[in-house]
């Protein structure tokens, strides 16, 4: 595929947690995946900049394909991943709002949400930090916000990125909830998706 931008890697982790709290995992394991592209920063070296919205257009769209599919086809298709979420991290030529432009738009959003088949707004978290710094990404149920038992967050390191004039664009996918959640309050089909993974 051809990108109107400069994408220096592609990284993927793909976590598959078989115990929890020293308690195995019954059925399938936790699997949380993320794909995060190291991309040139498209205002860097520009000051402050009023209007980001022509480049996003353009280039906001064109991460979300370049790293989407990659994420779907690592579950195997949209119907095994259950939560998503997003993130942005800029190197220290970048201002926080360059970094969280590219991911929070509909023109970025979209794509994740259209091909993970889910319904609801993404949470997002957009910082500042050198080379090996912390994508975190948030995780949240694809279609109830309110289940809350999917509410977590995965986290990737890049060695060498974010340089100075880069951004790290990343989303990220889980296959299930936190294992052994007790949340208190309301959760999925009331606690039943939650609690069958405990033990008897």
């Amino acid at each position: 595929m051809t990108v109107p931008f400069s994408v220096r890697k592609v990284v993927m982790l793909d976590n598959v947690a078989r115990y929890e709290a020293g308690r195995p995992i019954t059925g399938d394991p936790w699997r949380t995946v993320v794909v995060a592209a190291v991309v040139k920063n498209p205002w860097y070296g520009c000051g402050y900049v009023a209007d980001l919205d022509p480049e996003v257009r353009v280039w906001a769209p064109a991460v979300g394909e370049l790293i989407v599919p990659r994420l779907i086809d690592a579950f195997g298709g949209p119907d095994n991943i259950e939560s998503y979420g997003k993130a942005a991290l800029g190197g220290d030529g970048a201002s926080i709002e360059q970094s969280a432009a590219l991911i929070q738009t509909l023109r970025f959003g979209n794509v994740l949400r259209n091909l993970a088949g889910g319904e609801t707004y993404m949470t997002s978290t957009c910082k500042r930090g050198s080379c090996g710094a912390a994508v975190t990404v948030p995780l949240g149920h694809k279609n109830q916000p309110r289940w809350r038992s999917f509410n977590a967050t995965t986290v990737v390191t890049i060695p060498d990125a974010p340089r100075s004039d880069e951004i790290v664009v990343a989303v990220a996918g889980s296959n299930a909830g936190r294992p052994f959640a007790r949340p208190p309050g309301m959760d999925a089909d009331e606690g039943s998706r939650v609690t069958a993974q405990v033990p008897a």
